[in-house]
């Protein structure tokens, strides 16, 4: 089974981000889970799907990089 993995580009173009606000977002943990494969950090599918899906309940958290969830901050 094969799961379809996402750039940096490719999800900062879906979530209407710069790449350098993902790339902060990660560091800080906040943003959708993402697997550092060699040097290149790759988001799955799927787990970009259940965080935009979360932000558009507005559960008023953010899905962390390590999979926990944090407070959104406003």
């Amino acid at each position: 089974m094969q799961h379809e993995m996402l750039s940096d580009i490719e999800v900062a173009a879906i979530l209407g981000l710069s790449v350098w606000t993902l790339r902060s977002w990660r560091c800080k943990g906040r943003g959708p889970q993402f697997i550092r494969v060699s040097n290149r950090c790759k988001y799955p599918a799927r787990a970009l799907s259940e965080y935009v899906r979360g932000l558009a309940t507005g559960g008023g958290a953010v899905v962390a990089a390590g999979g926990g969830a944090v407070a959104a901050q406003k």
